[in-house]
């Protein structure tokens, strides 16, 4: 009875609110909160730790514990008490709609489900809620930075809520950020009113001094002085602070000035573990701390609220009684505790109730019309942005700007306008040193064990400092070391000096006892051998100089150097396209709205950064190969025991051979095995001519008496002498080694410097349409194209030579057989049910060594004499259409006569030996597989070449690049294109048919040899051995296919054409190559032994290969003999006119450079002898070492043929327009920053204007509604579709019918 006296009694001071005005507050309420910040609204606002969240719970009555660890509240929070007749438990729902979602608690009676929506919508970690963050911002700033205008929505529902207030609770002030101050501002407005939490600080430590002079437009200012009591009995920070409020609305002319009050409040200690040894109970004689009001309003009812206002009533009245005096000089500025404050806003709601109805109703009308209107042109946004065509612009402007920046024929910029791009011109030894600054800032990949210390200068050095500056000194004209370049000119210099420093590399001397080990050791196969050629080539790959490996090395510097090259270029290309010329860049911004100078930059670095990694990866993939990654987690895989990555087998420059099977030892896999041709030379095919009897010169438009005295023109001669300008001086006669060391060797300069002419020299098209024959054929295309041609044979020839050896072991070897066969009778066995079944096992084991067994009858050589054939009567075999043509191109009668020609040229013809020698052996098993796999080298260089029309020269001369019209090397190129591709799908096909017939018919003698064996049934119907049989059929033809695929690889590989190779390579192993060198003799027991060259001797034969060009240097003389001629006989669906063949001593010299028997010979031979003249102590012998620099230095050219297309084509993936675009498009990450974030923010918006729209129509509903006649507050509107926000326990279930639902 006391108490409901007391509440009587305090209540009765307050204005009543009758029920007509609780639902005009309901509908005014619902109005205000789908309008945000507009309308009049009472504001509550402080600095931080000033007790507001106190000061508002004793406003409420009813305790509101919504705290958060470190910044609680981030945002406004709007607290609505609405009174629900009958409800005796107070009932709570939250709602916040931010960034396309709505997080909303439906109805319910436990409050810490609306205490996590709260805590959810200030969360900092959901950077998506907080406008103000930047993009890829951290968790530490998020925490700092984190504040947004959006309020979360809180209602209360109890019966005894009569007053239905709502009050914003506002984040407190920080000095650590100006934000709460900037949302504090939004929200006092004119007409509304502010109420100002003032705490413990005085003005000169607090914020709200600034935000006084902010409320002066509002319509009330009530300023609530906290902690009153101490503060009063102690300091005079309350006299200070409102001296300073009222300054401050003194100054800015504010009425507020002459009525301004401090409502001083103290409510005591909370009941907390905190306070717990201070804290003190109230008595009827004195007010103290405060109770347990969680736990008073857990219990039920609302006596919670009476206790809290008899508390605050008790604690007015006794600080009224004990502070008075100490208050001010003038009582009038003071009032006592909190219920003054809480009549004046109770009195503030209710004051032109009517009217601000009305006029927020109208806008609301006007927002819902408004944000139609957004949404209608945001959708028109978000459909534009899901492929947008200015992003493609963009990309094809940027991809255009990179390719004609790089592009060496625009013009270098003046240095006055563009400084920074100047500043790129570099001579070579500048480029070396920014390459050392660069790459020492160089992130590491902590992940990646194969990563240097890239402090270490020793990386940027080819060999060494002094070394590399001798070598550049002998090629300065060349390379042009000294002119200051940039761009591609200076990516084509560095490759040239990759060149040069391959062709100049000097090899280390090898330990006897290194030569020993490698020799003496047994091969794989079952004559246990070794090829001698790919142990030098071991021997080679494995000497290091200086620490560092041979051709692996100079590729991972020219790596680093090229690096550096790239990324400054690209960066100079990025300053020219942010000048936006043609504005694609303005219309992609406009295109997202944000069109400002920071977006522009912060695109700009995006694209840099797209191209710069674009770069990165193409140079790594290209010379340090793919690294194998997880299927499912995307990254990359560790070897279990060296724990390096794990690379995709041949697939870089710099991946060796086995790569994944070692220690990082080992040479290139494209060096294994090695390829004889470079040790035996290439012929010149620049040198070839056309036979004169092929072409007729038509008459001359005037008649015969027009054509002058020279009649026809004459074909030009060879030159012959004198390939170079200037003599064999000194210098070329010397070595470049490393006089530091002391222990390598070197070819003479000049046949380095040979080497990388050869390399590096152009070759010039020169097309003439006026040399043509009976039939129109011009005579000059022909002949171009029929060099490029042959030179691509014979690179093709020359792969294949290695490729089927490996085809050829693959088809044989039994653990793969085995491990195969087990996953097909897995599978069939696994379709019949039979997988687990007991005898599956020993099936397994039955079938396996079945087909050891006839894996050991396909390998031998016990065949029966009837089952071996010549060539021609394997082709016989195939049927009436290989006789008619054995191969594309090739009649029978024409075959037969080259491979006659070819054996008549061959003088040391004997029975034996590779093909053509074998075409007349009967063959059976291994030994026609690999007779055929010869024959098929032979035939890639005898075919005919189909000559060039006019329709197809013409058809070439068009040209879909910058110019319309293409010049001689793009009208070659496709006409060579055109052949190489039906030379690679016809050949090939012929070649597969052949091949599995030849194993068939071994493959059916084995299965004759096992009809003995007792093997189960696989399945019904199906035996073991015709199991066994069929997969074996099927898995040989699955090898030739691979292999097939492999030869069509190449093909592709050949792109881009590097002319150079039609200047041909030296023929090393029958050429001096240095002054001190032996050549191999017979002793009188026949034994061979090596028997030095006298150094005059040696220097006069380099010094007459020097004057003369390749051709004449030739060992078997070539002048005069590389001819094209007209076949006999057409080529099968050439239409009308002859093809073109090599002539037979062509034939001849261009197989014997594909021949390694001769070079394995002598590499053996040598690599036999004794020791004898090493090069230093503890050696190996000086034969040796001269063989051996024959290979070190036919490696070096290997590795110049097969890397400058290489990187040649990874320089065009990084300049060429079509490969940037394309890049750029690919690149998912970059289209995510650049405008799927856009396109995923808009769609956000659009989510949420939607829920915004269908708020503000469902409070126009409620604020149209008629007042009930038992109920005056209603369940505030919500969205159709709703989030349910996170919680750590269990919620209460949504009710589907809400508690008005009778209305």
């Amino acid at each position: 009875r006391r108490v409901a006296t007391f509440a009587f009694d305090i209540m009765e001071g307050l204005r009543q609110v009758s029920q007509p005005d609780l639902h005009k507050l309901f509908q005014k309420n619902a109005l205000l909160d789908v309008l945000g910040n507009e309308g009049q609204q009472i504001v509550v606002v402080g600095d931080t730790s000033t007790g507001k969240s106190t000061v508002i719970n004793f406003l409420l009555g009813f305790p509101i514990n919504f705290e958060a660890q470190g910044i609680g509240t981030r945002r406004p929070c709007v607290l609505t008490q609405v009174q629900k007749p009958g409800q005796k438990k107070v009932q709570f729902e939250g709602r916040f709609c931010k960034a396309g979602e709505t997080l909303e608690v439906p109805l319910t009676e436990d409050p810490s489900d609306v205490a996590r929506l709260v805590a959810n919508a200030n969360d900092h970690h959901h950077m998506h809620f907080f406008e103000c963050l930047p993009m890829n911002c951290s968790v530490d700033e998020a925490y700092q930075q984190a504040f947004d205008h959006e309020p979360v929505y809180v209602k209360m529902f109890h019966e005894d809520f009569k007053y239905g207030l709502r009050l914003v609770d506002l984040p407190g002030l920080t000095r650590r950020n100006p934000s709460p101050m900037h949302i504090a501002a939004t929200y006092i407005q004119p007409g509304n009113i502010a109420i100002l939490v003032v705490g413990r600080d005085n003005a000169a430590n607090g914020g709200f001094p600034d935000l006084a002079e902010c409320m002066t437009k509002c319509q009330q200012v009530l300023v609530v002085q906290n902690f009153a009591y101490r503060l009063l009995k102690d300091s005079t920070n309350v006299q200070d602070n409102f001296d300073c409020i009222k300054k401050a609305f003194t100054s800015k002319k504010s009425n507020h000035a002459n009525d301004l009050q401090v409502y001083a409040v103290d409510f005591g200690k909370p009941k907390t573990k905190e306070f717990e040894s201070l804290w003190k109970a109230s008595t009827d004689q004195q007010v103290e701390d405060q109770e347990s009001w969680q736990e008073l309003a857990a219990s039920g009812g609302l006596q919670v609220q009476v206790k809290m206002y008899k508390h605050a009533s008790r604690w007015g009245q006794r600080l009224q009684k004990e502070c008075q005096g100490a208050a001010c000089k003038d009582g009038r500025d003071f009032d006592w505790g909190i219920l003054p404050v809480l009549n004046k806003i109770v009195t503030f709601q209710l004051d032109g109730v009517d009217q601000q109805i009305s006029e927020l109703k109208e806008k609301v009308r006007n927002r819902i019309e408004q944000k139609e209107e957004e949404l209608e042109e945001l959708m028109e946004k978000i459909e534009r942005l899901k492929d947008p065509a200015e992003w493609q612009d963009l990309l094809a402007r940027l991809a255009k700007v990179v390719s004609e920046f790089l592009d060496t024929t625009i013009a270098i910029p003046d240095e006055k306008d563009e400084p920074e791009i100047c500043k790129a011109l570099m001579t070579t030894a500048e480029e070396v040193d920014e390459t050392v600054k660069f790459m020492e800032a160089y992130e590491k990949d902590s992940d990646d064990k194969d990563a240097p210390d890239y402090s270490d200068k020793n990386l940027y050095y080819w060999f060494s400092e002094e070394l590399d500056a001798r070598i550049r000194r002998l090629v300065e004209r060349p390379l042009e070391v000294n002119e200051k370049l940039a761009n591609l000119r200076s990516w084509q210099r560095l490759l040239d000096e990759l060149t040069a420093m391959l062709a100049f590399a000097p090899m280390p001397h090898i330990l006897r006892q290194k030569k020993e080990q490698a020799y003496h050791r047994i091969g794989a196969g079952r004559a246990a051998s070794m090829n001698k050629l790919d142990i030098m080539v071991e021997l080679v790959s494995e000497a290091k100089l200086l620490g560092k490996q041979p051709i692996r090395s100079l590729l991972q510097t020219f790596k680093y150097r090229f690096l550096y090259l790239a990324h400054r270029d690209l960066k100079n290309c990025m300053r020219t396209f942010q000048q936006d010329l043609t504005h694609e860049l303005r219309d992609f911004l406009l295109l997202l709205g944000e069109d400002t100078p920071e977006r522009r930059e912060k695109l700009c670095a995006d694209l840099e950064s797209g191209l710069l990694s674009n770069m990165r990866e193409v140079i790594s993939r290209t010379i340090d190969g793919a690294v194998v990654k997880d299927k499912r987690k995307r990254t990359p895989v560790h070897h279990s025991v060296t724990g390096r990555w794990v690379r995709e087998e041949r697939s870089g420059l710099c991946v060796r051979y086995h790569e994944n099977h070692g220690l990082g030892q080992g040479p290139c896999h494209w060096l294994i095995p090695f390829k004889a041709h470079y040790v035996n030379g290439q012929i010149p095919w620049k040198d070839l001519r056309i036979d004169r009897s092929v072409y007729t010169r038509p008459p001359p438009p005037g008649g015969p008496e027009e054509a002058g005295e020279g009649g026809d023109e004459e074909e030009e001669e060879v030159d012959i002498d004198n390939p170079y300008q200037h003599e064999m001086d000194d210098e070329l006669a010397l070595e470049e080694v490393l006089p530091s060391t002391g222990s390598s060797m070197n070819a003479v300069n000049a046949v380095n410097m040979q080497i990388f002419n050869l390399a590096t020299q152009p070759y010039d098209v020169v097309l003439r349409f006026d040399l043509q024959d009976s039939d129109g054929h011009d005579h000059r295309t022909d002949l171009e194209v029929m060099k490029m041609l042959k030179a691509m044979q014979a690179e093709i020839a020359a792969f294949w030579a290695s490729a089927w050896k490996g085809m050829i072991q693959q088809i044989k070897e039994e653990a793969a057989q085995a491990r195969e066969l087990e996953q097909q009778l897995d599978q069939k066995l696994r379709g019949a049910g039979l997988l687990h079944n007991i005898e599956s096992t020993k099936l397994k084991n039955d079938l396996k060594l079945a087909i050891s067994a006839i894996h050991s009858i396909i390998s031998g050589s016990d065949f029966p004499p009837e089952l071996g054939k010549t060539t021609f009567s394997e082709i016989h075999d195939l049927g009436a259409e290989y006789n008619r043509t054995p191969w594309p191109g090739l009649a029978m009668a024409k075959y037969r006569q080259l491979l006659d020609v070819h054996m008549e040229t061959d003088v040391e013809h004997e029975s034996g030996g590779s093909f053509p020698k074998s075409r007349d052996i009967k063959c059976s098993g291994e030994m026609a597989w690999i007779r055929l796999c010869e024959e098929f080298i032979f035939v890639i260089l005898q075919l005919a070449m189909r000559r060039a029309t006019k329709a197809e020269i013409s058809m070439a001369k068009a040209s879909a690049g910058k110019s319309t019209i293409a010049g001689p090397f793009e009208i070659v190129t496709k006409l060579v294109l055109h052949r190489l591709r039906c030379i690679g799908q016809d050949s090939g096909r012929f070649f597969r048919t052949r091949m599995i017939a030849l194993y068939d018919r071994d493959l059916k003698f084995a299965m004759q040899s096992t009809q003995s064996f007792s093997l189960s049934d696989i399945v019904p119907g199906v035996t073991g051995l015709q199991f066994v049989e069929t997969f074996l059929r099927e898995r040989a033809a699955r090898v030739v296919d691979r292999t097939m695929a492999s030869l069509q690889s190449k093909f592709n590989e050949l792109l881009p054409f590097d002319f150079s190779i039609l200047n041909g390579r030296l023929p090393l192993l029958k050429s001096r190559v240095r002054k001190v060198d032996f050549e191999l003799a017979w002793d009188g027991r026949g034994m061979p032994e090596a028997i030095s060259v006298p150094a005059l001797q040696a220097e006069e034969a380099l010094r007459e290969c020097w004057h003369k060009s390749l051709i004449a240097q030739w060992p078997n003389n070539l002048i005069g003999q590389l001819k094209v001629v007209q076949e006999t006989s057409g080529p099968r669906g050439s239409g009308s006119g002859l093809g073109l063949v090599l002539d037979s001593e062509t034939n001849y010299a261009a197989f014997g450079c594909l021949n390694d028997e001769e070079a394995i010979a002598q590499v053996t031979h040598f690599g036999n002898l004794k020791d004898k003249d090493p090069p230093a102590n503890n050696m190996a012998g000086g034969g040796f070492h001269s063989m051996l620099l024959r290979i070190h230095k036919a490696m070096h050219v290997n590795a110049i043929d097969h890397c400058r297309p290489k990187l040649k084509e990874l320089m065009a993936n990084i300049y060429q327009e079509e490969h940037v675009r394309s890049q750029l498009q690919r690149n998912r990450f970059l289209s995510k920053k650049a405008f799927e974030e856009a396109a995923a923010k808009r769609i956000q918006e659009a989510h949420e204007i939607k829920a915004r729209v269908e708020l503000m129509k469902k409070a126009l509903e409620l604020a149209d509604s008629e007042p009930p006649r038992h109920v005056a507050a209603a369940e505030a509107p919500r969205p159709a579709q709703y989030h349910q926000p996170p919680a750590a326990g269990p919620t209460t279930p949504r009710k589907n019918k809400h508690w008005w639902g009778g209305w």
